[in-house]
């Protein structure tokens, strides 16, 4: 028998992937955990989506997208460091400012910062027809997107 504690306030996580495509998003969450696949460390992204700048896919009404989630994990492994460096400086780290032997990220300071993502698709777990999304790519909004009303 496997003590668990309360399950009262969790929420049942599980999201459609998104069409292929570029998309602003604001983080909606933050927060480290372990990985399912490898047991290490991470920090996952909730990212809600605000607009649809454009998708790979046809989409009957792109705006049914906008409110979604996209789900972004950066691990704390040395060799992945890139990822969430790359991810603080989309969501507008200045890049100098990282550049120290042992960086605090208050994951508290995040929520509502936007970004801009390109995201795949892909079949996870392998041959289980279960389709996922895959952050292929990341950015700092242009001062004309920053400056659209969503």
């Amino acid at each position: 028998m496997v003590k668990v504690g309360s399950l009262k306030g969790q929420e049942l996580m599980t999201f459609e992937a998104l069409p292929a495509g570029t998309y602003r998003v604001s983080v909606d969450r933050a927060e480290e955990r372990n990985s399912n696949a490898s047991g290490e460390a991470n920090i996952m992204w909730l990212f809600r989506v605000t607009d649809v700048i454009a998708t790979n896919q046809p989409h009957e009404d792109a705006s049914s997208l906008v409110g979604r989630t996209l789900v972004h994990g950066t691990s704390l492994q040395e060799s992945a460091l890139w990822n969430i460096f790359r991810t603080l400086i989309a969501l507008g780290d200045d890049p100098d400012d990282l550049q120290v032997d042992d960086l605090d990220i208050d994951l508290d300071d995040y929520p509502g910062k936007e970004c801009v993502v390109m995201v795949t698709q892909r079949e996870y777990p392998a041959n289980s027809g279960t389709m996922t999304n895959n952050v292929q790519n990341m950015r700092a909004l242009s001062e004309e997107e920053a400056g659209a009303l969503v």
